[in-house]
């Protein structure tokens, strides 16, 4: 069993053992439990949602939340979006989480992996909480430009295969053609593995001639946009990366506004 997670459950069980010389044979016997109790489940930020969590959000009737499960080589798969939903559906973190998150499941069944992708956002003026009124002093920490394809991103299977997918297939044109980049494309295979076996989800924008949206593209190809850390949900500064990325395109962005009146 992990060190952390074996770690976490021991000091979980402190307040339930009545006596101290009785943690060490439970620490013991936890080590020999293929599953882990609810209660004692990880989840790194308790702003990220865990499956379970998922699944009870797409539960209620009038849900706009709903999952969609596939299978890739064996390996159960599960990701999770929204359609006609209100501001009021987002009012927690987590629940901005459901625009694409995607679970990867060990061929028992037990969680593999979550993989995170862009998390809701609000147009200026949408919502109450993105009014100008309250942004226009907020210190801007940098400019992206808006990319006109696909969201695009990747995950891994427990057998170390990765799978381009969009924000709900990994069978659409969309994620046939993120996939076949990342196959014929060095410097994206490269830099979507390193990100992987660091836990980072890597989101582009697939934009390609024949996947217009208004925008004309002359060739296929990802536009690199956010980088996230998948146990903390953190923003990862791309400039930091960007001795890695070799010849892929990132949206271009300026770091040098105040505030929303300078920009």
């Amino acid at each position: 069993m992990d060190k952390e997670l074996l770690e976490s459950i021991a000091e979980k069980l402190k307040d339930k053992i009545l006596f101290p010389e009785k943690l060490e044979s439970a620490k013991k016997f936890l080590e020999n439990v293929k599953q882990v109790p609810d209660e004692f489940r990880i989840n790194k930020d308790s702003r990220l949602p865990t499956y379970e969590e998922c699944v009870e959000m797409c539960s209620a009737e009038d849900s706009p939340f709903y999952e969609t499960k596939t299978t890739l080589e064996g390996f159960p798969v599960s990701m999770f979006n929204y359609r006609l939903a209100s501001s009021s559906d987002f009012l927690t973190p987590k629940s901005r989480e459901m625009r694409g998150i995607t679970f990867v499941f060990n061929e028992d069944g037990s969680l593999y992996k979550r993989f995170l992708l862009l998390e809701k956002f609000f147009n200026l003026n949408q919502v109450p909480d993105s009014m100008y009124s309250i942004v226009k002093d907020y210190k801007i920490k940098f400019v992206n430009n808006k990319e006109d394809g696909s969201v695009a991103s990747f995950i891994k299977l427990p057998n170390g295969s990765v799978y381009g997918k969009s924000k709900m297939s990994f069978e659409s044109e969309q994620s046939i053609g993120i996939t076949r980049i990342y196959q014929n494309n060095l410097d994206v295979k490269t830099f979507v593995d390193l990100c992987l076996d660091s836990d980072i989800t890597a989101v582009f924008e697939y934009v390609a001639p024949h996947n217009r949206i208004v925008l004309r593209y002359s060739q296929e190809e990802l536009i690199l946009l956010r980088l996230r850390d998948n146990n903390t949900g953190k923003h990862i500064d791309i400039k930091d990366y960007l001795d890695k990325i070799g010849s892929i395109k990132v949206a271009p962005f300026k770091d040098d506004f105040n505030n929303l009146d300078d920009y």
